[in-house]
């Protein structure tokens, strides 16, 4: 089987990494119809490419809405069928969650008529979760016979279990990324004041966009905190091998509710404790104190809670951890990724 990789796509982040590794490792051709190109120029380009190779199926990569238009006019001409990974919801990402604009707005109505009308041109959408597949049959009244859901999941050849190699005793707790409103960063420094009296409790926070420097600066005077600026990939996997709870999201927005993010998949795959928010998301694979804490989100109290019950209990953070891992051994490597994806396109589009 070949399939055509299509779109605007940056191969190098993680839902298209993971995606093409896997379906490799499971056999399939991936045939790459990949533009930078900006606007209309990209448009042609890209329906250049798909004319001109061979292949059995389109794949439109995230993020891949506007790419779904020269997408169906090289499916229509070629008569091959369309997979778009809409991954997630941009009317939900911008409107929801970063409020630019109300449902009735002018961004609003353009960012809900994009994903819909992006969505009705695929023979099949893929979805991060079983909430975000919910959401989108709510939202934008898809046919749910027409979603599946592929977990994120992470590249187990660059993270894996690794020994520590920091100096210090103190015990670790990190956050990293570009924080967003469904991470509940507010709440996670509120949680590490309130554990300021905590002298061998250390928190490594790491992002850089403006929301991140804005709490940063208002919280500089936090001496349990060390915050840092974006730091190469490289770095990130050695603060997560030295650290002894990663963090999750603990926001309470609704993409917050239906998503789980990468930071999550990573430190399983590294085998440390994660804390998170406890969601319908989370609560499809994530069991409390099984293979994770699951927290309340929006809540300081309850992180801080979560963070004690881990540092004072040694057996329970080693047993975590573990099991976290063999979740994500048998759940979520590129090639269990891989798999999962080639099922769902032979049965539904193999002749």
């Amino acid at each position: 089987m070949r399939i055509c990789y299509f779109g605007s796509y940056d191969k190098n982040y993680t839902r298209n990494s993971v995606i093409i590794s896997g379906l490799k490792k499971n056999g399939i051709k991936i045939i790459e119809c990949n533009s930078k190109n900006k606007h209309i120029f990209r448009f042609f380009k890209l329906i250049s490419k798909g004319l001109t190779s061979k292949y059995d199926m389109l794949f439109v990569a995230y993020p891949g809405h506007l790419d779904m238009f020269p997408a169906k006019i090289i499916s229509i001409i070629k008569r091959k069928p369309i997979i778009f990974d809409a991954f997630i919801s941009t009317y939900d990402t911008m409107i929801n969650e970063w409020n630019y604009g109300t449902r009735h707005s002018i961004k609003g109505t353009y960012y809900h008529w994009l994903d819909k009308i992006s969505c009705s041109m695929a023979d099949m959408i893929l979805i991060d979760t079983e909430q975000h597949i919910d959401y989108f049959v709510k939202e934008f009244k898809i046919k749910k016979n027409k979603l599946r859901w592929i977990p994120v999941g992470t590249d187990e050849s660059k993270l894996f279990p690794r020994k520590k190699t920091r100096k210090t005793d103190k015990f670790q707790v990190l956050y990293y990324s570009h924080v967003q409103p469904l991470h509940g960063f507010p709440h996670i420094v509120d949680a590490a004041r309130l554990l300021q009296n905590e002298k061998d409790i250390e928190f490594i926070f790491i992002g850089g966009n403006r929301w991140f420097r804005d709490i940063r600066d208002k919280n500089k005077n936090l001496k349990n905190v060390i915050f840092k600026n974006p730091i190469p990939y490289k770095e990130i996997i050695k603060h997560i091998t030295n650290a002894d709870v990663c963090l999750g999201i603990f926001g309470t927005s609704i993409k917050a509710q239906n998503a789980i993010p990468n930071k999550v998949y990573e430190a399983l795959a590294m085998q440390k404790a994660v804390i998170t928010g406890d969601t319908k998301a989370s609560r499809t694979f994530l069991k409390d104190k099984e293979n994770a804490i699951l927290c309340k989100t929006g809540s300081a109290e309850s992180i801080k809670d979560s963070i004690l019950l881990l540092k004072n209990n040694p057996k329970l953070r080693e047993k975590i951890s573990k099991k976290g891992y063999d979740l994500f051994k048998n759940n979520f490597t590129t090639t269990k990724i891989g798999q999962q994806l080639k099922k769902i396109i032979t049965e539904n589009f193999s002749r």
